[in-house]
């Protein structure tokens, strides 16, 4: 009786296994995202947000703390990045970001928000144009 029950508790633990799609992330992809951190300042716990730039490919990444979660933060913090980077990634990944995109459309494809559009236009010497942006569920990935 003993065997039968461990044989049937390692049957049920494989059939609840979770199974990952390994991510490929070639040079020049880079991901966006708004992450929330709490920091401890004069005996406070203080919220802030951090707008977080990464190219995973590389493990490089840009942080930029913002006051709120908003589209004029996102605008600043890529403004900023792209300065900073002195281009435009190739593609450019965001993970459920409606401060990025006007509508999702048939295929998860979002054309750009105008000021997003804008500040793209107005780099000098990007070595890329972005064409349009991604926004995806987690873990997925439209194409």
């Amino acid at each position: 009786m003993l065997s039968y029950v461990k044989q049937q508790k390692n049957r049920m633990a494989l059939e609840r296994a979770k199974t990952y799609e390994r991510l490929e992330h070639p040079p020049g992809e880079a991901q966006v995202d708004f992450t929330t951190i709490q920091v401890s300042r004069d005996q406070q716990l203080m919220t802030y947000k951090l707008l977080v730039v990464s190219f995973p490919h590389s493990n490089a990444a840009f942080v930029y703390p913002m006051p709120a979660e908003n589209q004029e933060c996102f605008l600043e913090g890529m403004k900023q990045c792209f300065q900073e980077m002195g281009g435009v990634p190739g593609r450019i990944w965001f993970d459920n970001l409606p401060a990025a995109v006007v509508h999702i459309e048939k295929g998860w494809r979002a054309p750009a928000h105008r000021g997003l559009s804008a500040i793209l236009r107005s780099l000098p010497n990007r070595s890329r144009v972005l064409q349009s942006v991604q926004r995806t569920r987690k873990g997925e990935r439209g194409e």
